[in-house]
């Protein structure tokens, strides 16, 4: 058997993007047709040719099971490379998340301070401003953290004083209505004079 010319070609897709790496290596006869060098990769991209080596393949009496095993033995120290590339991919591609998220949150807000003006000085309307916010995806509330002090006289029939002060921290003064816009409302009994 004779010795097999080849070629072995390498591709990457945007490093930005997908960042992978394709090997393609093919023998006499198996190589692009009519000399056009491209490659799609799965992500759906054209492929970049990074480079293009001449190499002899040396042929060998192994079974096809024997080349099998050989061939799916991976070297552990390109392993450990494409298991690092892919680590500092991850990382990129969470950095970039986060800053697109930060990035979109800041719009959304900067959205929201100029519907909520703009309905105060009458620029644009109450359908417009629902329009901005449901695409925007904000309410067009904003919310303020107050404390209200409540005093309540309250006639209560019991036997004795103890009694009475059990009535009294019995009810339930979170069971008041709330009026729209109210987010949150919780009460506490501070004290009771008799």
């Amino acid at each position: 058997m004779t010795d097999l010319v080849s070629s072995k070609y390498t591709f990457v897709c945007d490093p930005n993007e997908c960042d992978c790496l394709i090997e393609v290596t093919s023998s006499d006869g198996f190589g692009f047709p009519s000399g056009v060098t491209e490659l799609t990769c799965p992500c759906g991209r054209k492929t970049t040719l990074l480079s293009v080596e001449h190499a002899t393949i040396q042929p060998t009496n192994q079974t096809k099971e024997e080349k099998m095993e050989t061939t799916m033995m991976p070297d552990v120290d390109v392993l450990q490379l494409r298991i690092k590339g892919l680590e500092e991919h991850i990382q990129r591609v969470t950095q970039r998340d986060f800053a697109t998220m930060a990035e979109l949150n800041k719009m959304r807000d900067n959205m929201k301070e100029f519907t909520l003006e703009g309905l105060d000085d009458d620029s644009i309307s109450e359908s417009q401003a629902e329009e901005i916010a449901s695409i925007c995806g904000f309410e067009l509330t904003n919310e303020f953290e107050l404390e209200v002090t409540v005093q309540y006289s309250i006639t209560v029939n019991a036997r004795n004083e103890e009694e009475a002060h059990n009535i009294i921290h019995d009810i339930d003064f979170d069971s008041v209505s709330e009026p729209e816009g109210v987010a949150y409302l919780s009460s506490s009994v501070d004290r009771i004079e008799g």
